[in-house]
């Protein structure tokens, strides 16, 4: 498993380096048109009262190269804010810039990309960025993808925090556009260092995600962080990692796939680790949850494709470990490793039709009438 690029406390002393060199602040709703100069940080929140920022047209902020906060006052404490882009033409961009979105315990704060908007660039490779850190578990730090393309130069962490011992809640909602980490940049939901209480949550339903590193499910696996990562129906164009699908063994960290008419869609992946660090490799371990999206049901034994590996150097593949609910089991789902004869391996959930009761009911009594309707015929 791979680990941030900058280490946690060093995060932590630039933000704080940031928020007193020359931040600028945003603290009223407002829709910007024009490139926004910021004098090497930017701060959007005002205390007590809900804002909401629009980047529109070419509205942007240039330079930055501190950090971004969604959710600061002024005096450095949390607020509830919100930033928008709707235009295709609207971006931030920041050579060493780190993103957070939330940083104040309490703070709710969201990044939108609306379904017409640009590129959003997040910093340099050598920084890692958060959606909800440090705002402890009454907060929450969100970004909602509808279109555009979510650009990290460095990881990204949905629910964590660079210091203190609280928890944090992060949640990404996928519904188009992209979500892309540069090459060997991670992404983890439910950090590395969160405190108990962390909710790490994404949802894709749309669109496409590509990580350059490692995406992990729960980078620690301790007791009291919630990780999960949904895959909801049919409608993403694909997910890709280039490093390693790491879900993490803990009664917390959740894979859920939701299928739809449509199946679901899989994740491509260089390899998989599973176990309580998350280290060993052709291994899933940890809680997989199926079902399906909205009242939809299919008729017949339909097998989906979940997971599919790229690496062929290992001949073995063990879902030994995986947790299937007693209702999915009931249900009639079951999993199993396919090797595809050169050692690159797909996970597959199988749904088996079971006859309702009154289906059984029925059957049951058309043959009572069939050994009826043969002992009149002799």
């Amino acid at each position: 498993m791979k680990y941030f690029a900058v280490p946690m406390f060093l995060v932590a002393v630039l933000l704080a380096a940031g928020a007193v060199q020359g931040a600028t602040q945003f603290s009223t709703t407002a829709t910007y048109t024009t490139p926004q100069a910021t004098d090497g940080a930017a701060n959007i929140g005002l205390s007590g009262t809900p804002i909401t920022v629009t980047m529109s047209g070419s509205g942007m902020f240039s330079p930055w190269t501190g950090y971004l906060i969604v959710g600061r006052t002024s005096s450095g404490t949390a607020a509830n804010a919100e930033l928008v882009y709707t235009d295709s033409a609207g971006q931030t961009s920041g050579g060493s810039s780190t993103l957070c979105v939330g940083y104040y315990a309490g703070g709710v704060d969201v990044l939108r990309l609306t379904a017409s908007a640009g590129t959003f660039t997040a910093g340099g490779t050598a920084v890692s960025h958060y959606i909800g850190c440090n705002v402890g578990t009454t907060g929450s730090g969100t970004l909602y993808l509808e279109g555009g393309t979510f650009d990290a130069k460095g990881s990204v962490t949905v629910g964590g925090r660079t210091s203190g011992s609280s928890g944090s809640r992060g949640y990404v909602y996928q519904t188009g556009g992209t979500f892309q980490t540069a090459a060997s940049k991670s992404l983890f939901i439910g950090g590395s260092t969160a405190g108990s209480g962390t909710v790490g949550y994404y949802k894709i339903s749309g669109g496409t995600m590509t990580v350059g590193g490692d995406l992990n499910v729960s980078a620690s696996g301790a007791s009291g962080i919630s990780s999960t990562f949904e895959v909801c129906g049919s409608g993403a164009t694909s997910i890709t990692i280039g490093g390693t699908f790491s879900l993490v063994t803990s009664p917390d960290t959740t894979l859920r796939f939701l299928m739809d008419s449509g199946g679901v869609d899989y994740i491509s992946t260089y390899g998989v680790k599973g176990g309580a660090t998350g280290a060993t490799n052709n291994t899933l371990t940890g809680v997989v949850d199926l079902g399906f999206v909205g009242a939809y049901l299919p008729t017949v034994t339909t097998t989906y494709d979940l997971i599919r590996t790229t690496y062929n150097g290992l001949p073995t593949f063990d879902i030994s470990g995986v947790t299937l609910s007693q209702e999915d089991i009931d249900a009639g789902w079951s999993l199993q490793a396919v090797n595809d004869g050169s050692n690159k391996f797909t996970v597959q959930a199988t749904y088996t039709v079971i006859p309702e009761p009154a289906t059984m009911g029925l059957l049951g009594l058309g043959l009572i009438g069939l050994m009826f309707g043969r002992r009149r015929s002799r």
